[in-house]
């Protein structure tokens, strides 16, 4: 399949020198192929590569998934989690990154997830955001964007769009993390990002 789009006139001499048994089992295989695009293949093989390397991670599956959940609930969730095993609370909170902890993200690592997010999602995700990590996103913006960020953040959106900002935001978060470019460290002090 991939010969026939890079050099067809080797795929066609490949496929007439096979036997006709499986000259047959090939053209129902190619028939049922879709197209993939190689830079897609490349990226999904490069989150295959990571997963394998560092194993799938319940604690910091679970962090991202707690994450996006509204703050009571998430609280509640896992409260509920150390009554029934302390430890796995412990570890699952470490890796918890919500929207509103950007609040105690660093300048250096904020600079870095803005510069990593396209600006049309930062709007929409300020919308009904904390004061505090309003006025810090918008500190860190250049003087442009910062305004047609704050007018999105002022304007009314669903709590979809909102969400699916948010969401889009701590995807990229939580792969600079997984890159090393982000380090996301609780104190044991007080639970905040350091």
């Amino acid at each position: 399949g991939h010969l026939a789009s890079s050099a067809p006139d080797l795929a066609s001499r490949l496929f007439s020198n096979l036997q006709p048994a499986v000259q047959a089992e090939v053209s129902q295989s190619l028939v049922k192929l879709s197209v993939v695009d190689p830079e897609r293949l490349g990226e999904i093989e490069e989150k295959l590569r990571r997963s394998v390397e560092n194993g799938v991670e319940g604690p910091q599956s679970l962090a991202k998934i707690l994450s996006r959940v509204p703050g009571e609930a998430r609280a509640d969730i896992l409260a509920r989690l150390s009554e029934k095993d302390a430890d796995a609370g412990a570890e699952v909170q470490k890796h918890v990154f919500a929207f509103e902890d950007l609040e105690g993200l660093s300048a250096v690592d904020l600079r870095r997830l803005l510069a990593g997010v396209p600006y049309e999602s930062w709007g929409p995700a300020l919308r009904g955001a904390t004061q505090g990590v309003v006025d810090r996103v918008l500190a860190d913006l250049p003087e442009g964007p910062r305004e047609s960020v704050r007018d999105a953040a002022q304007t009314p959106q669903s709590r979809e769009n909102v969400a699916q900002a948010r969401s889009h935001i701590l995807d990229a978060f939580f792969d600079m993390v997984a890159k090393g470019v982000i380090k996301l460290d609780r104190s044991e002090t007080d639970g905040a990002v350091v």
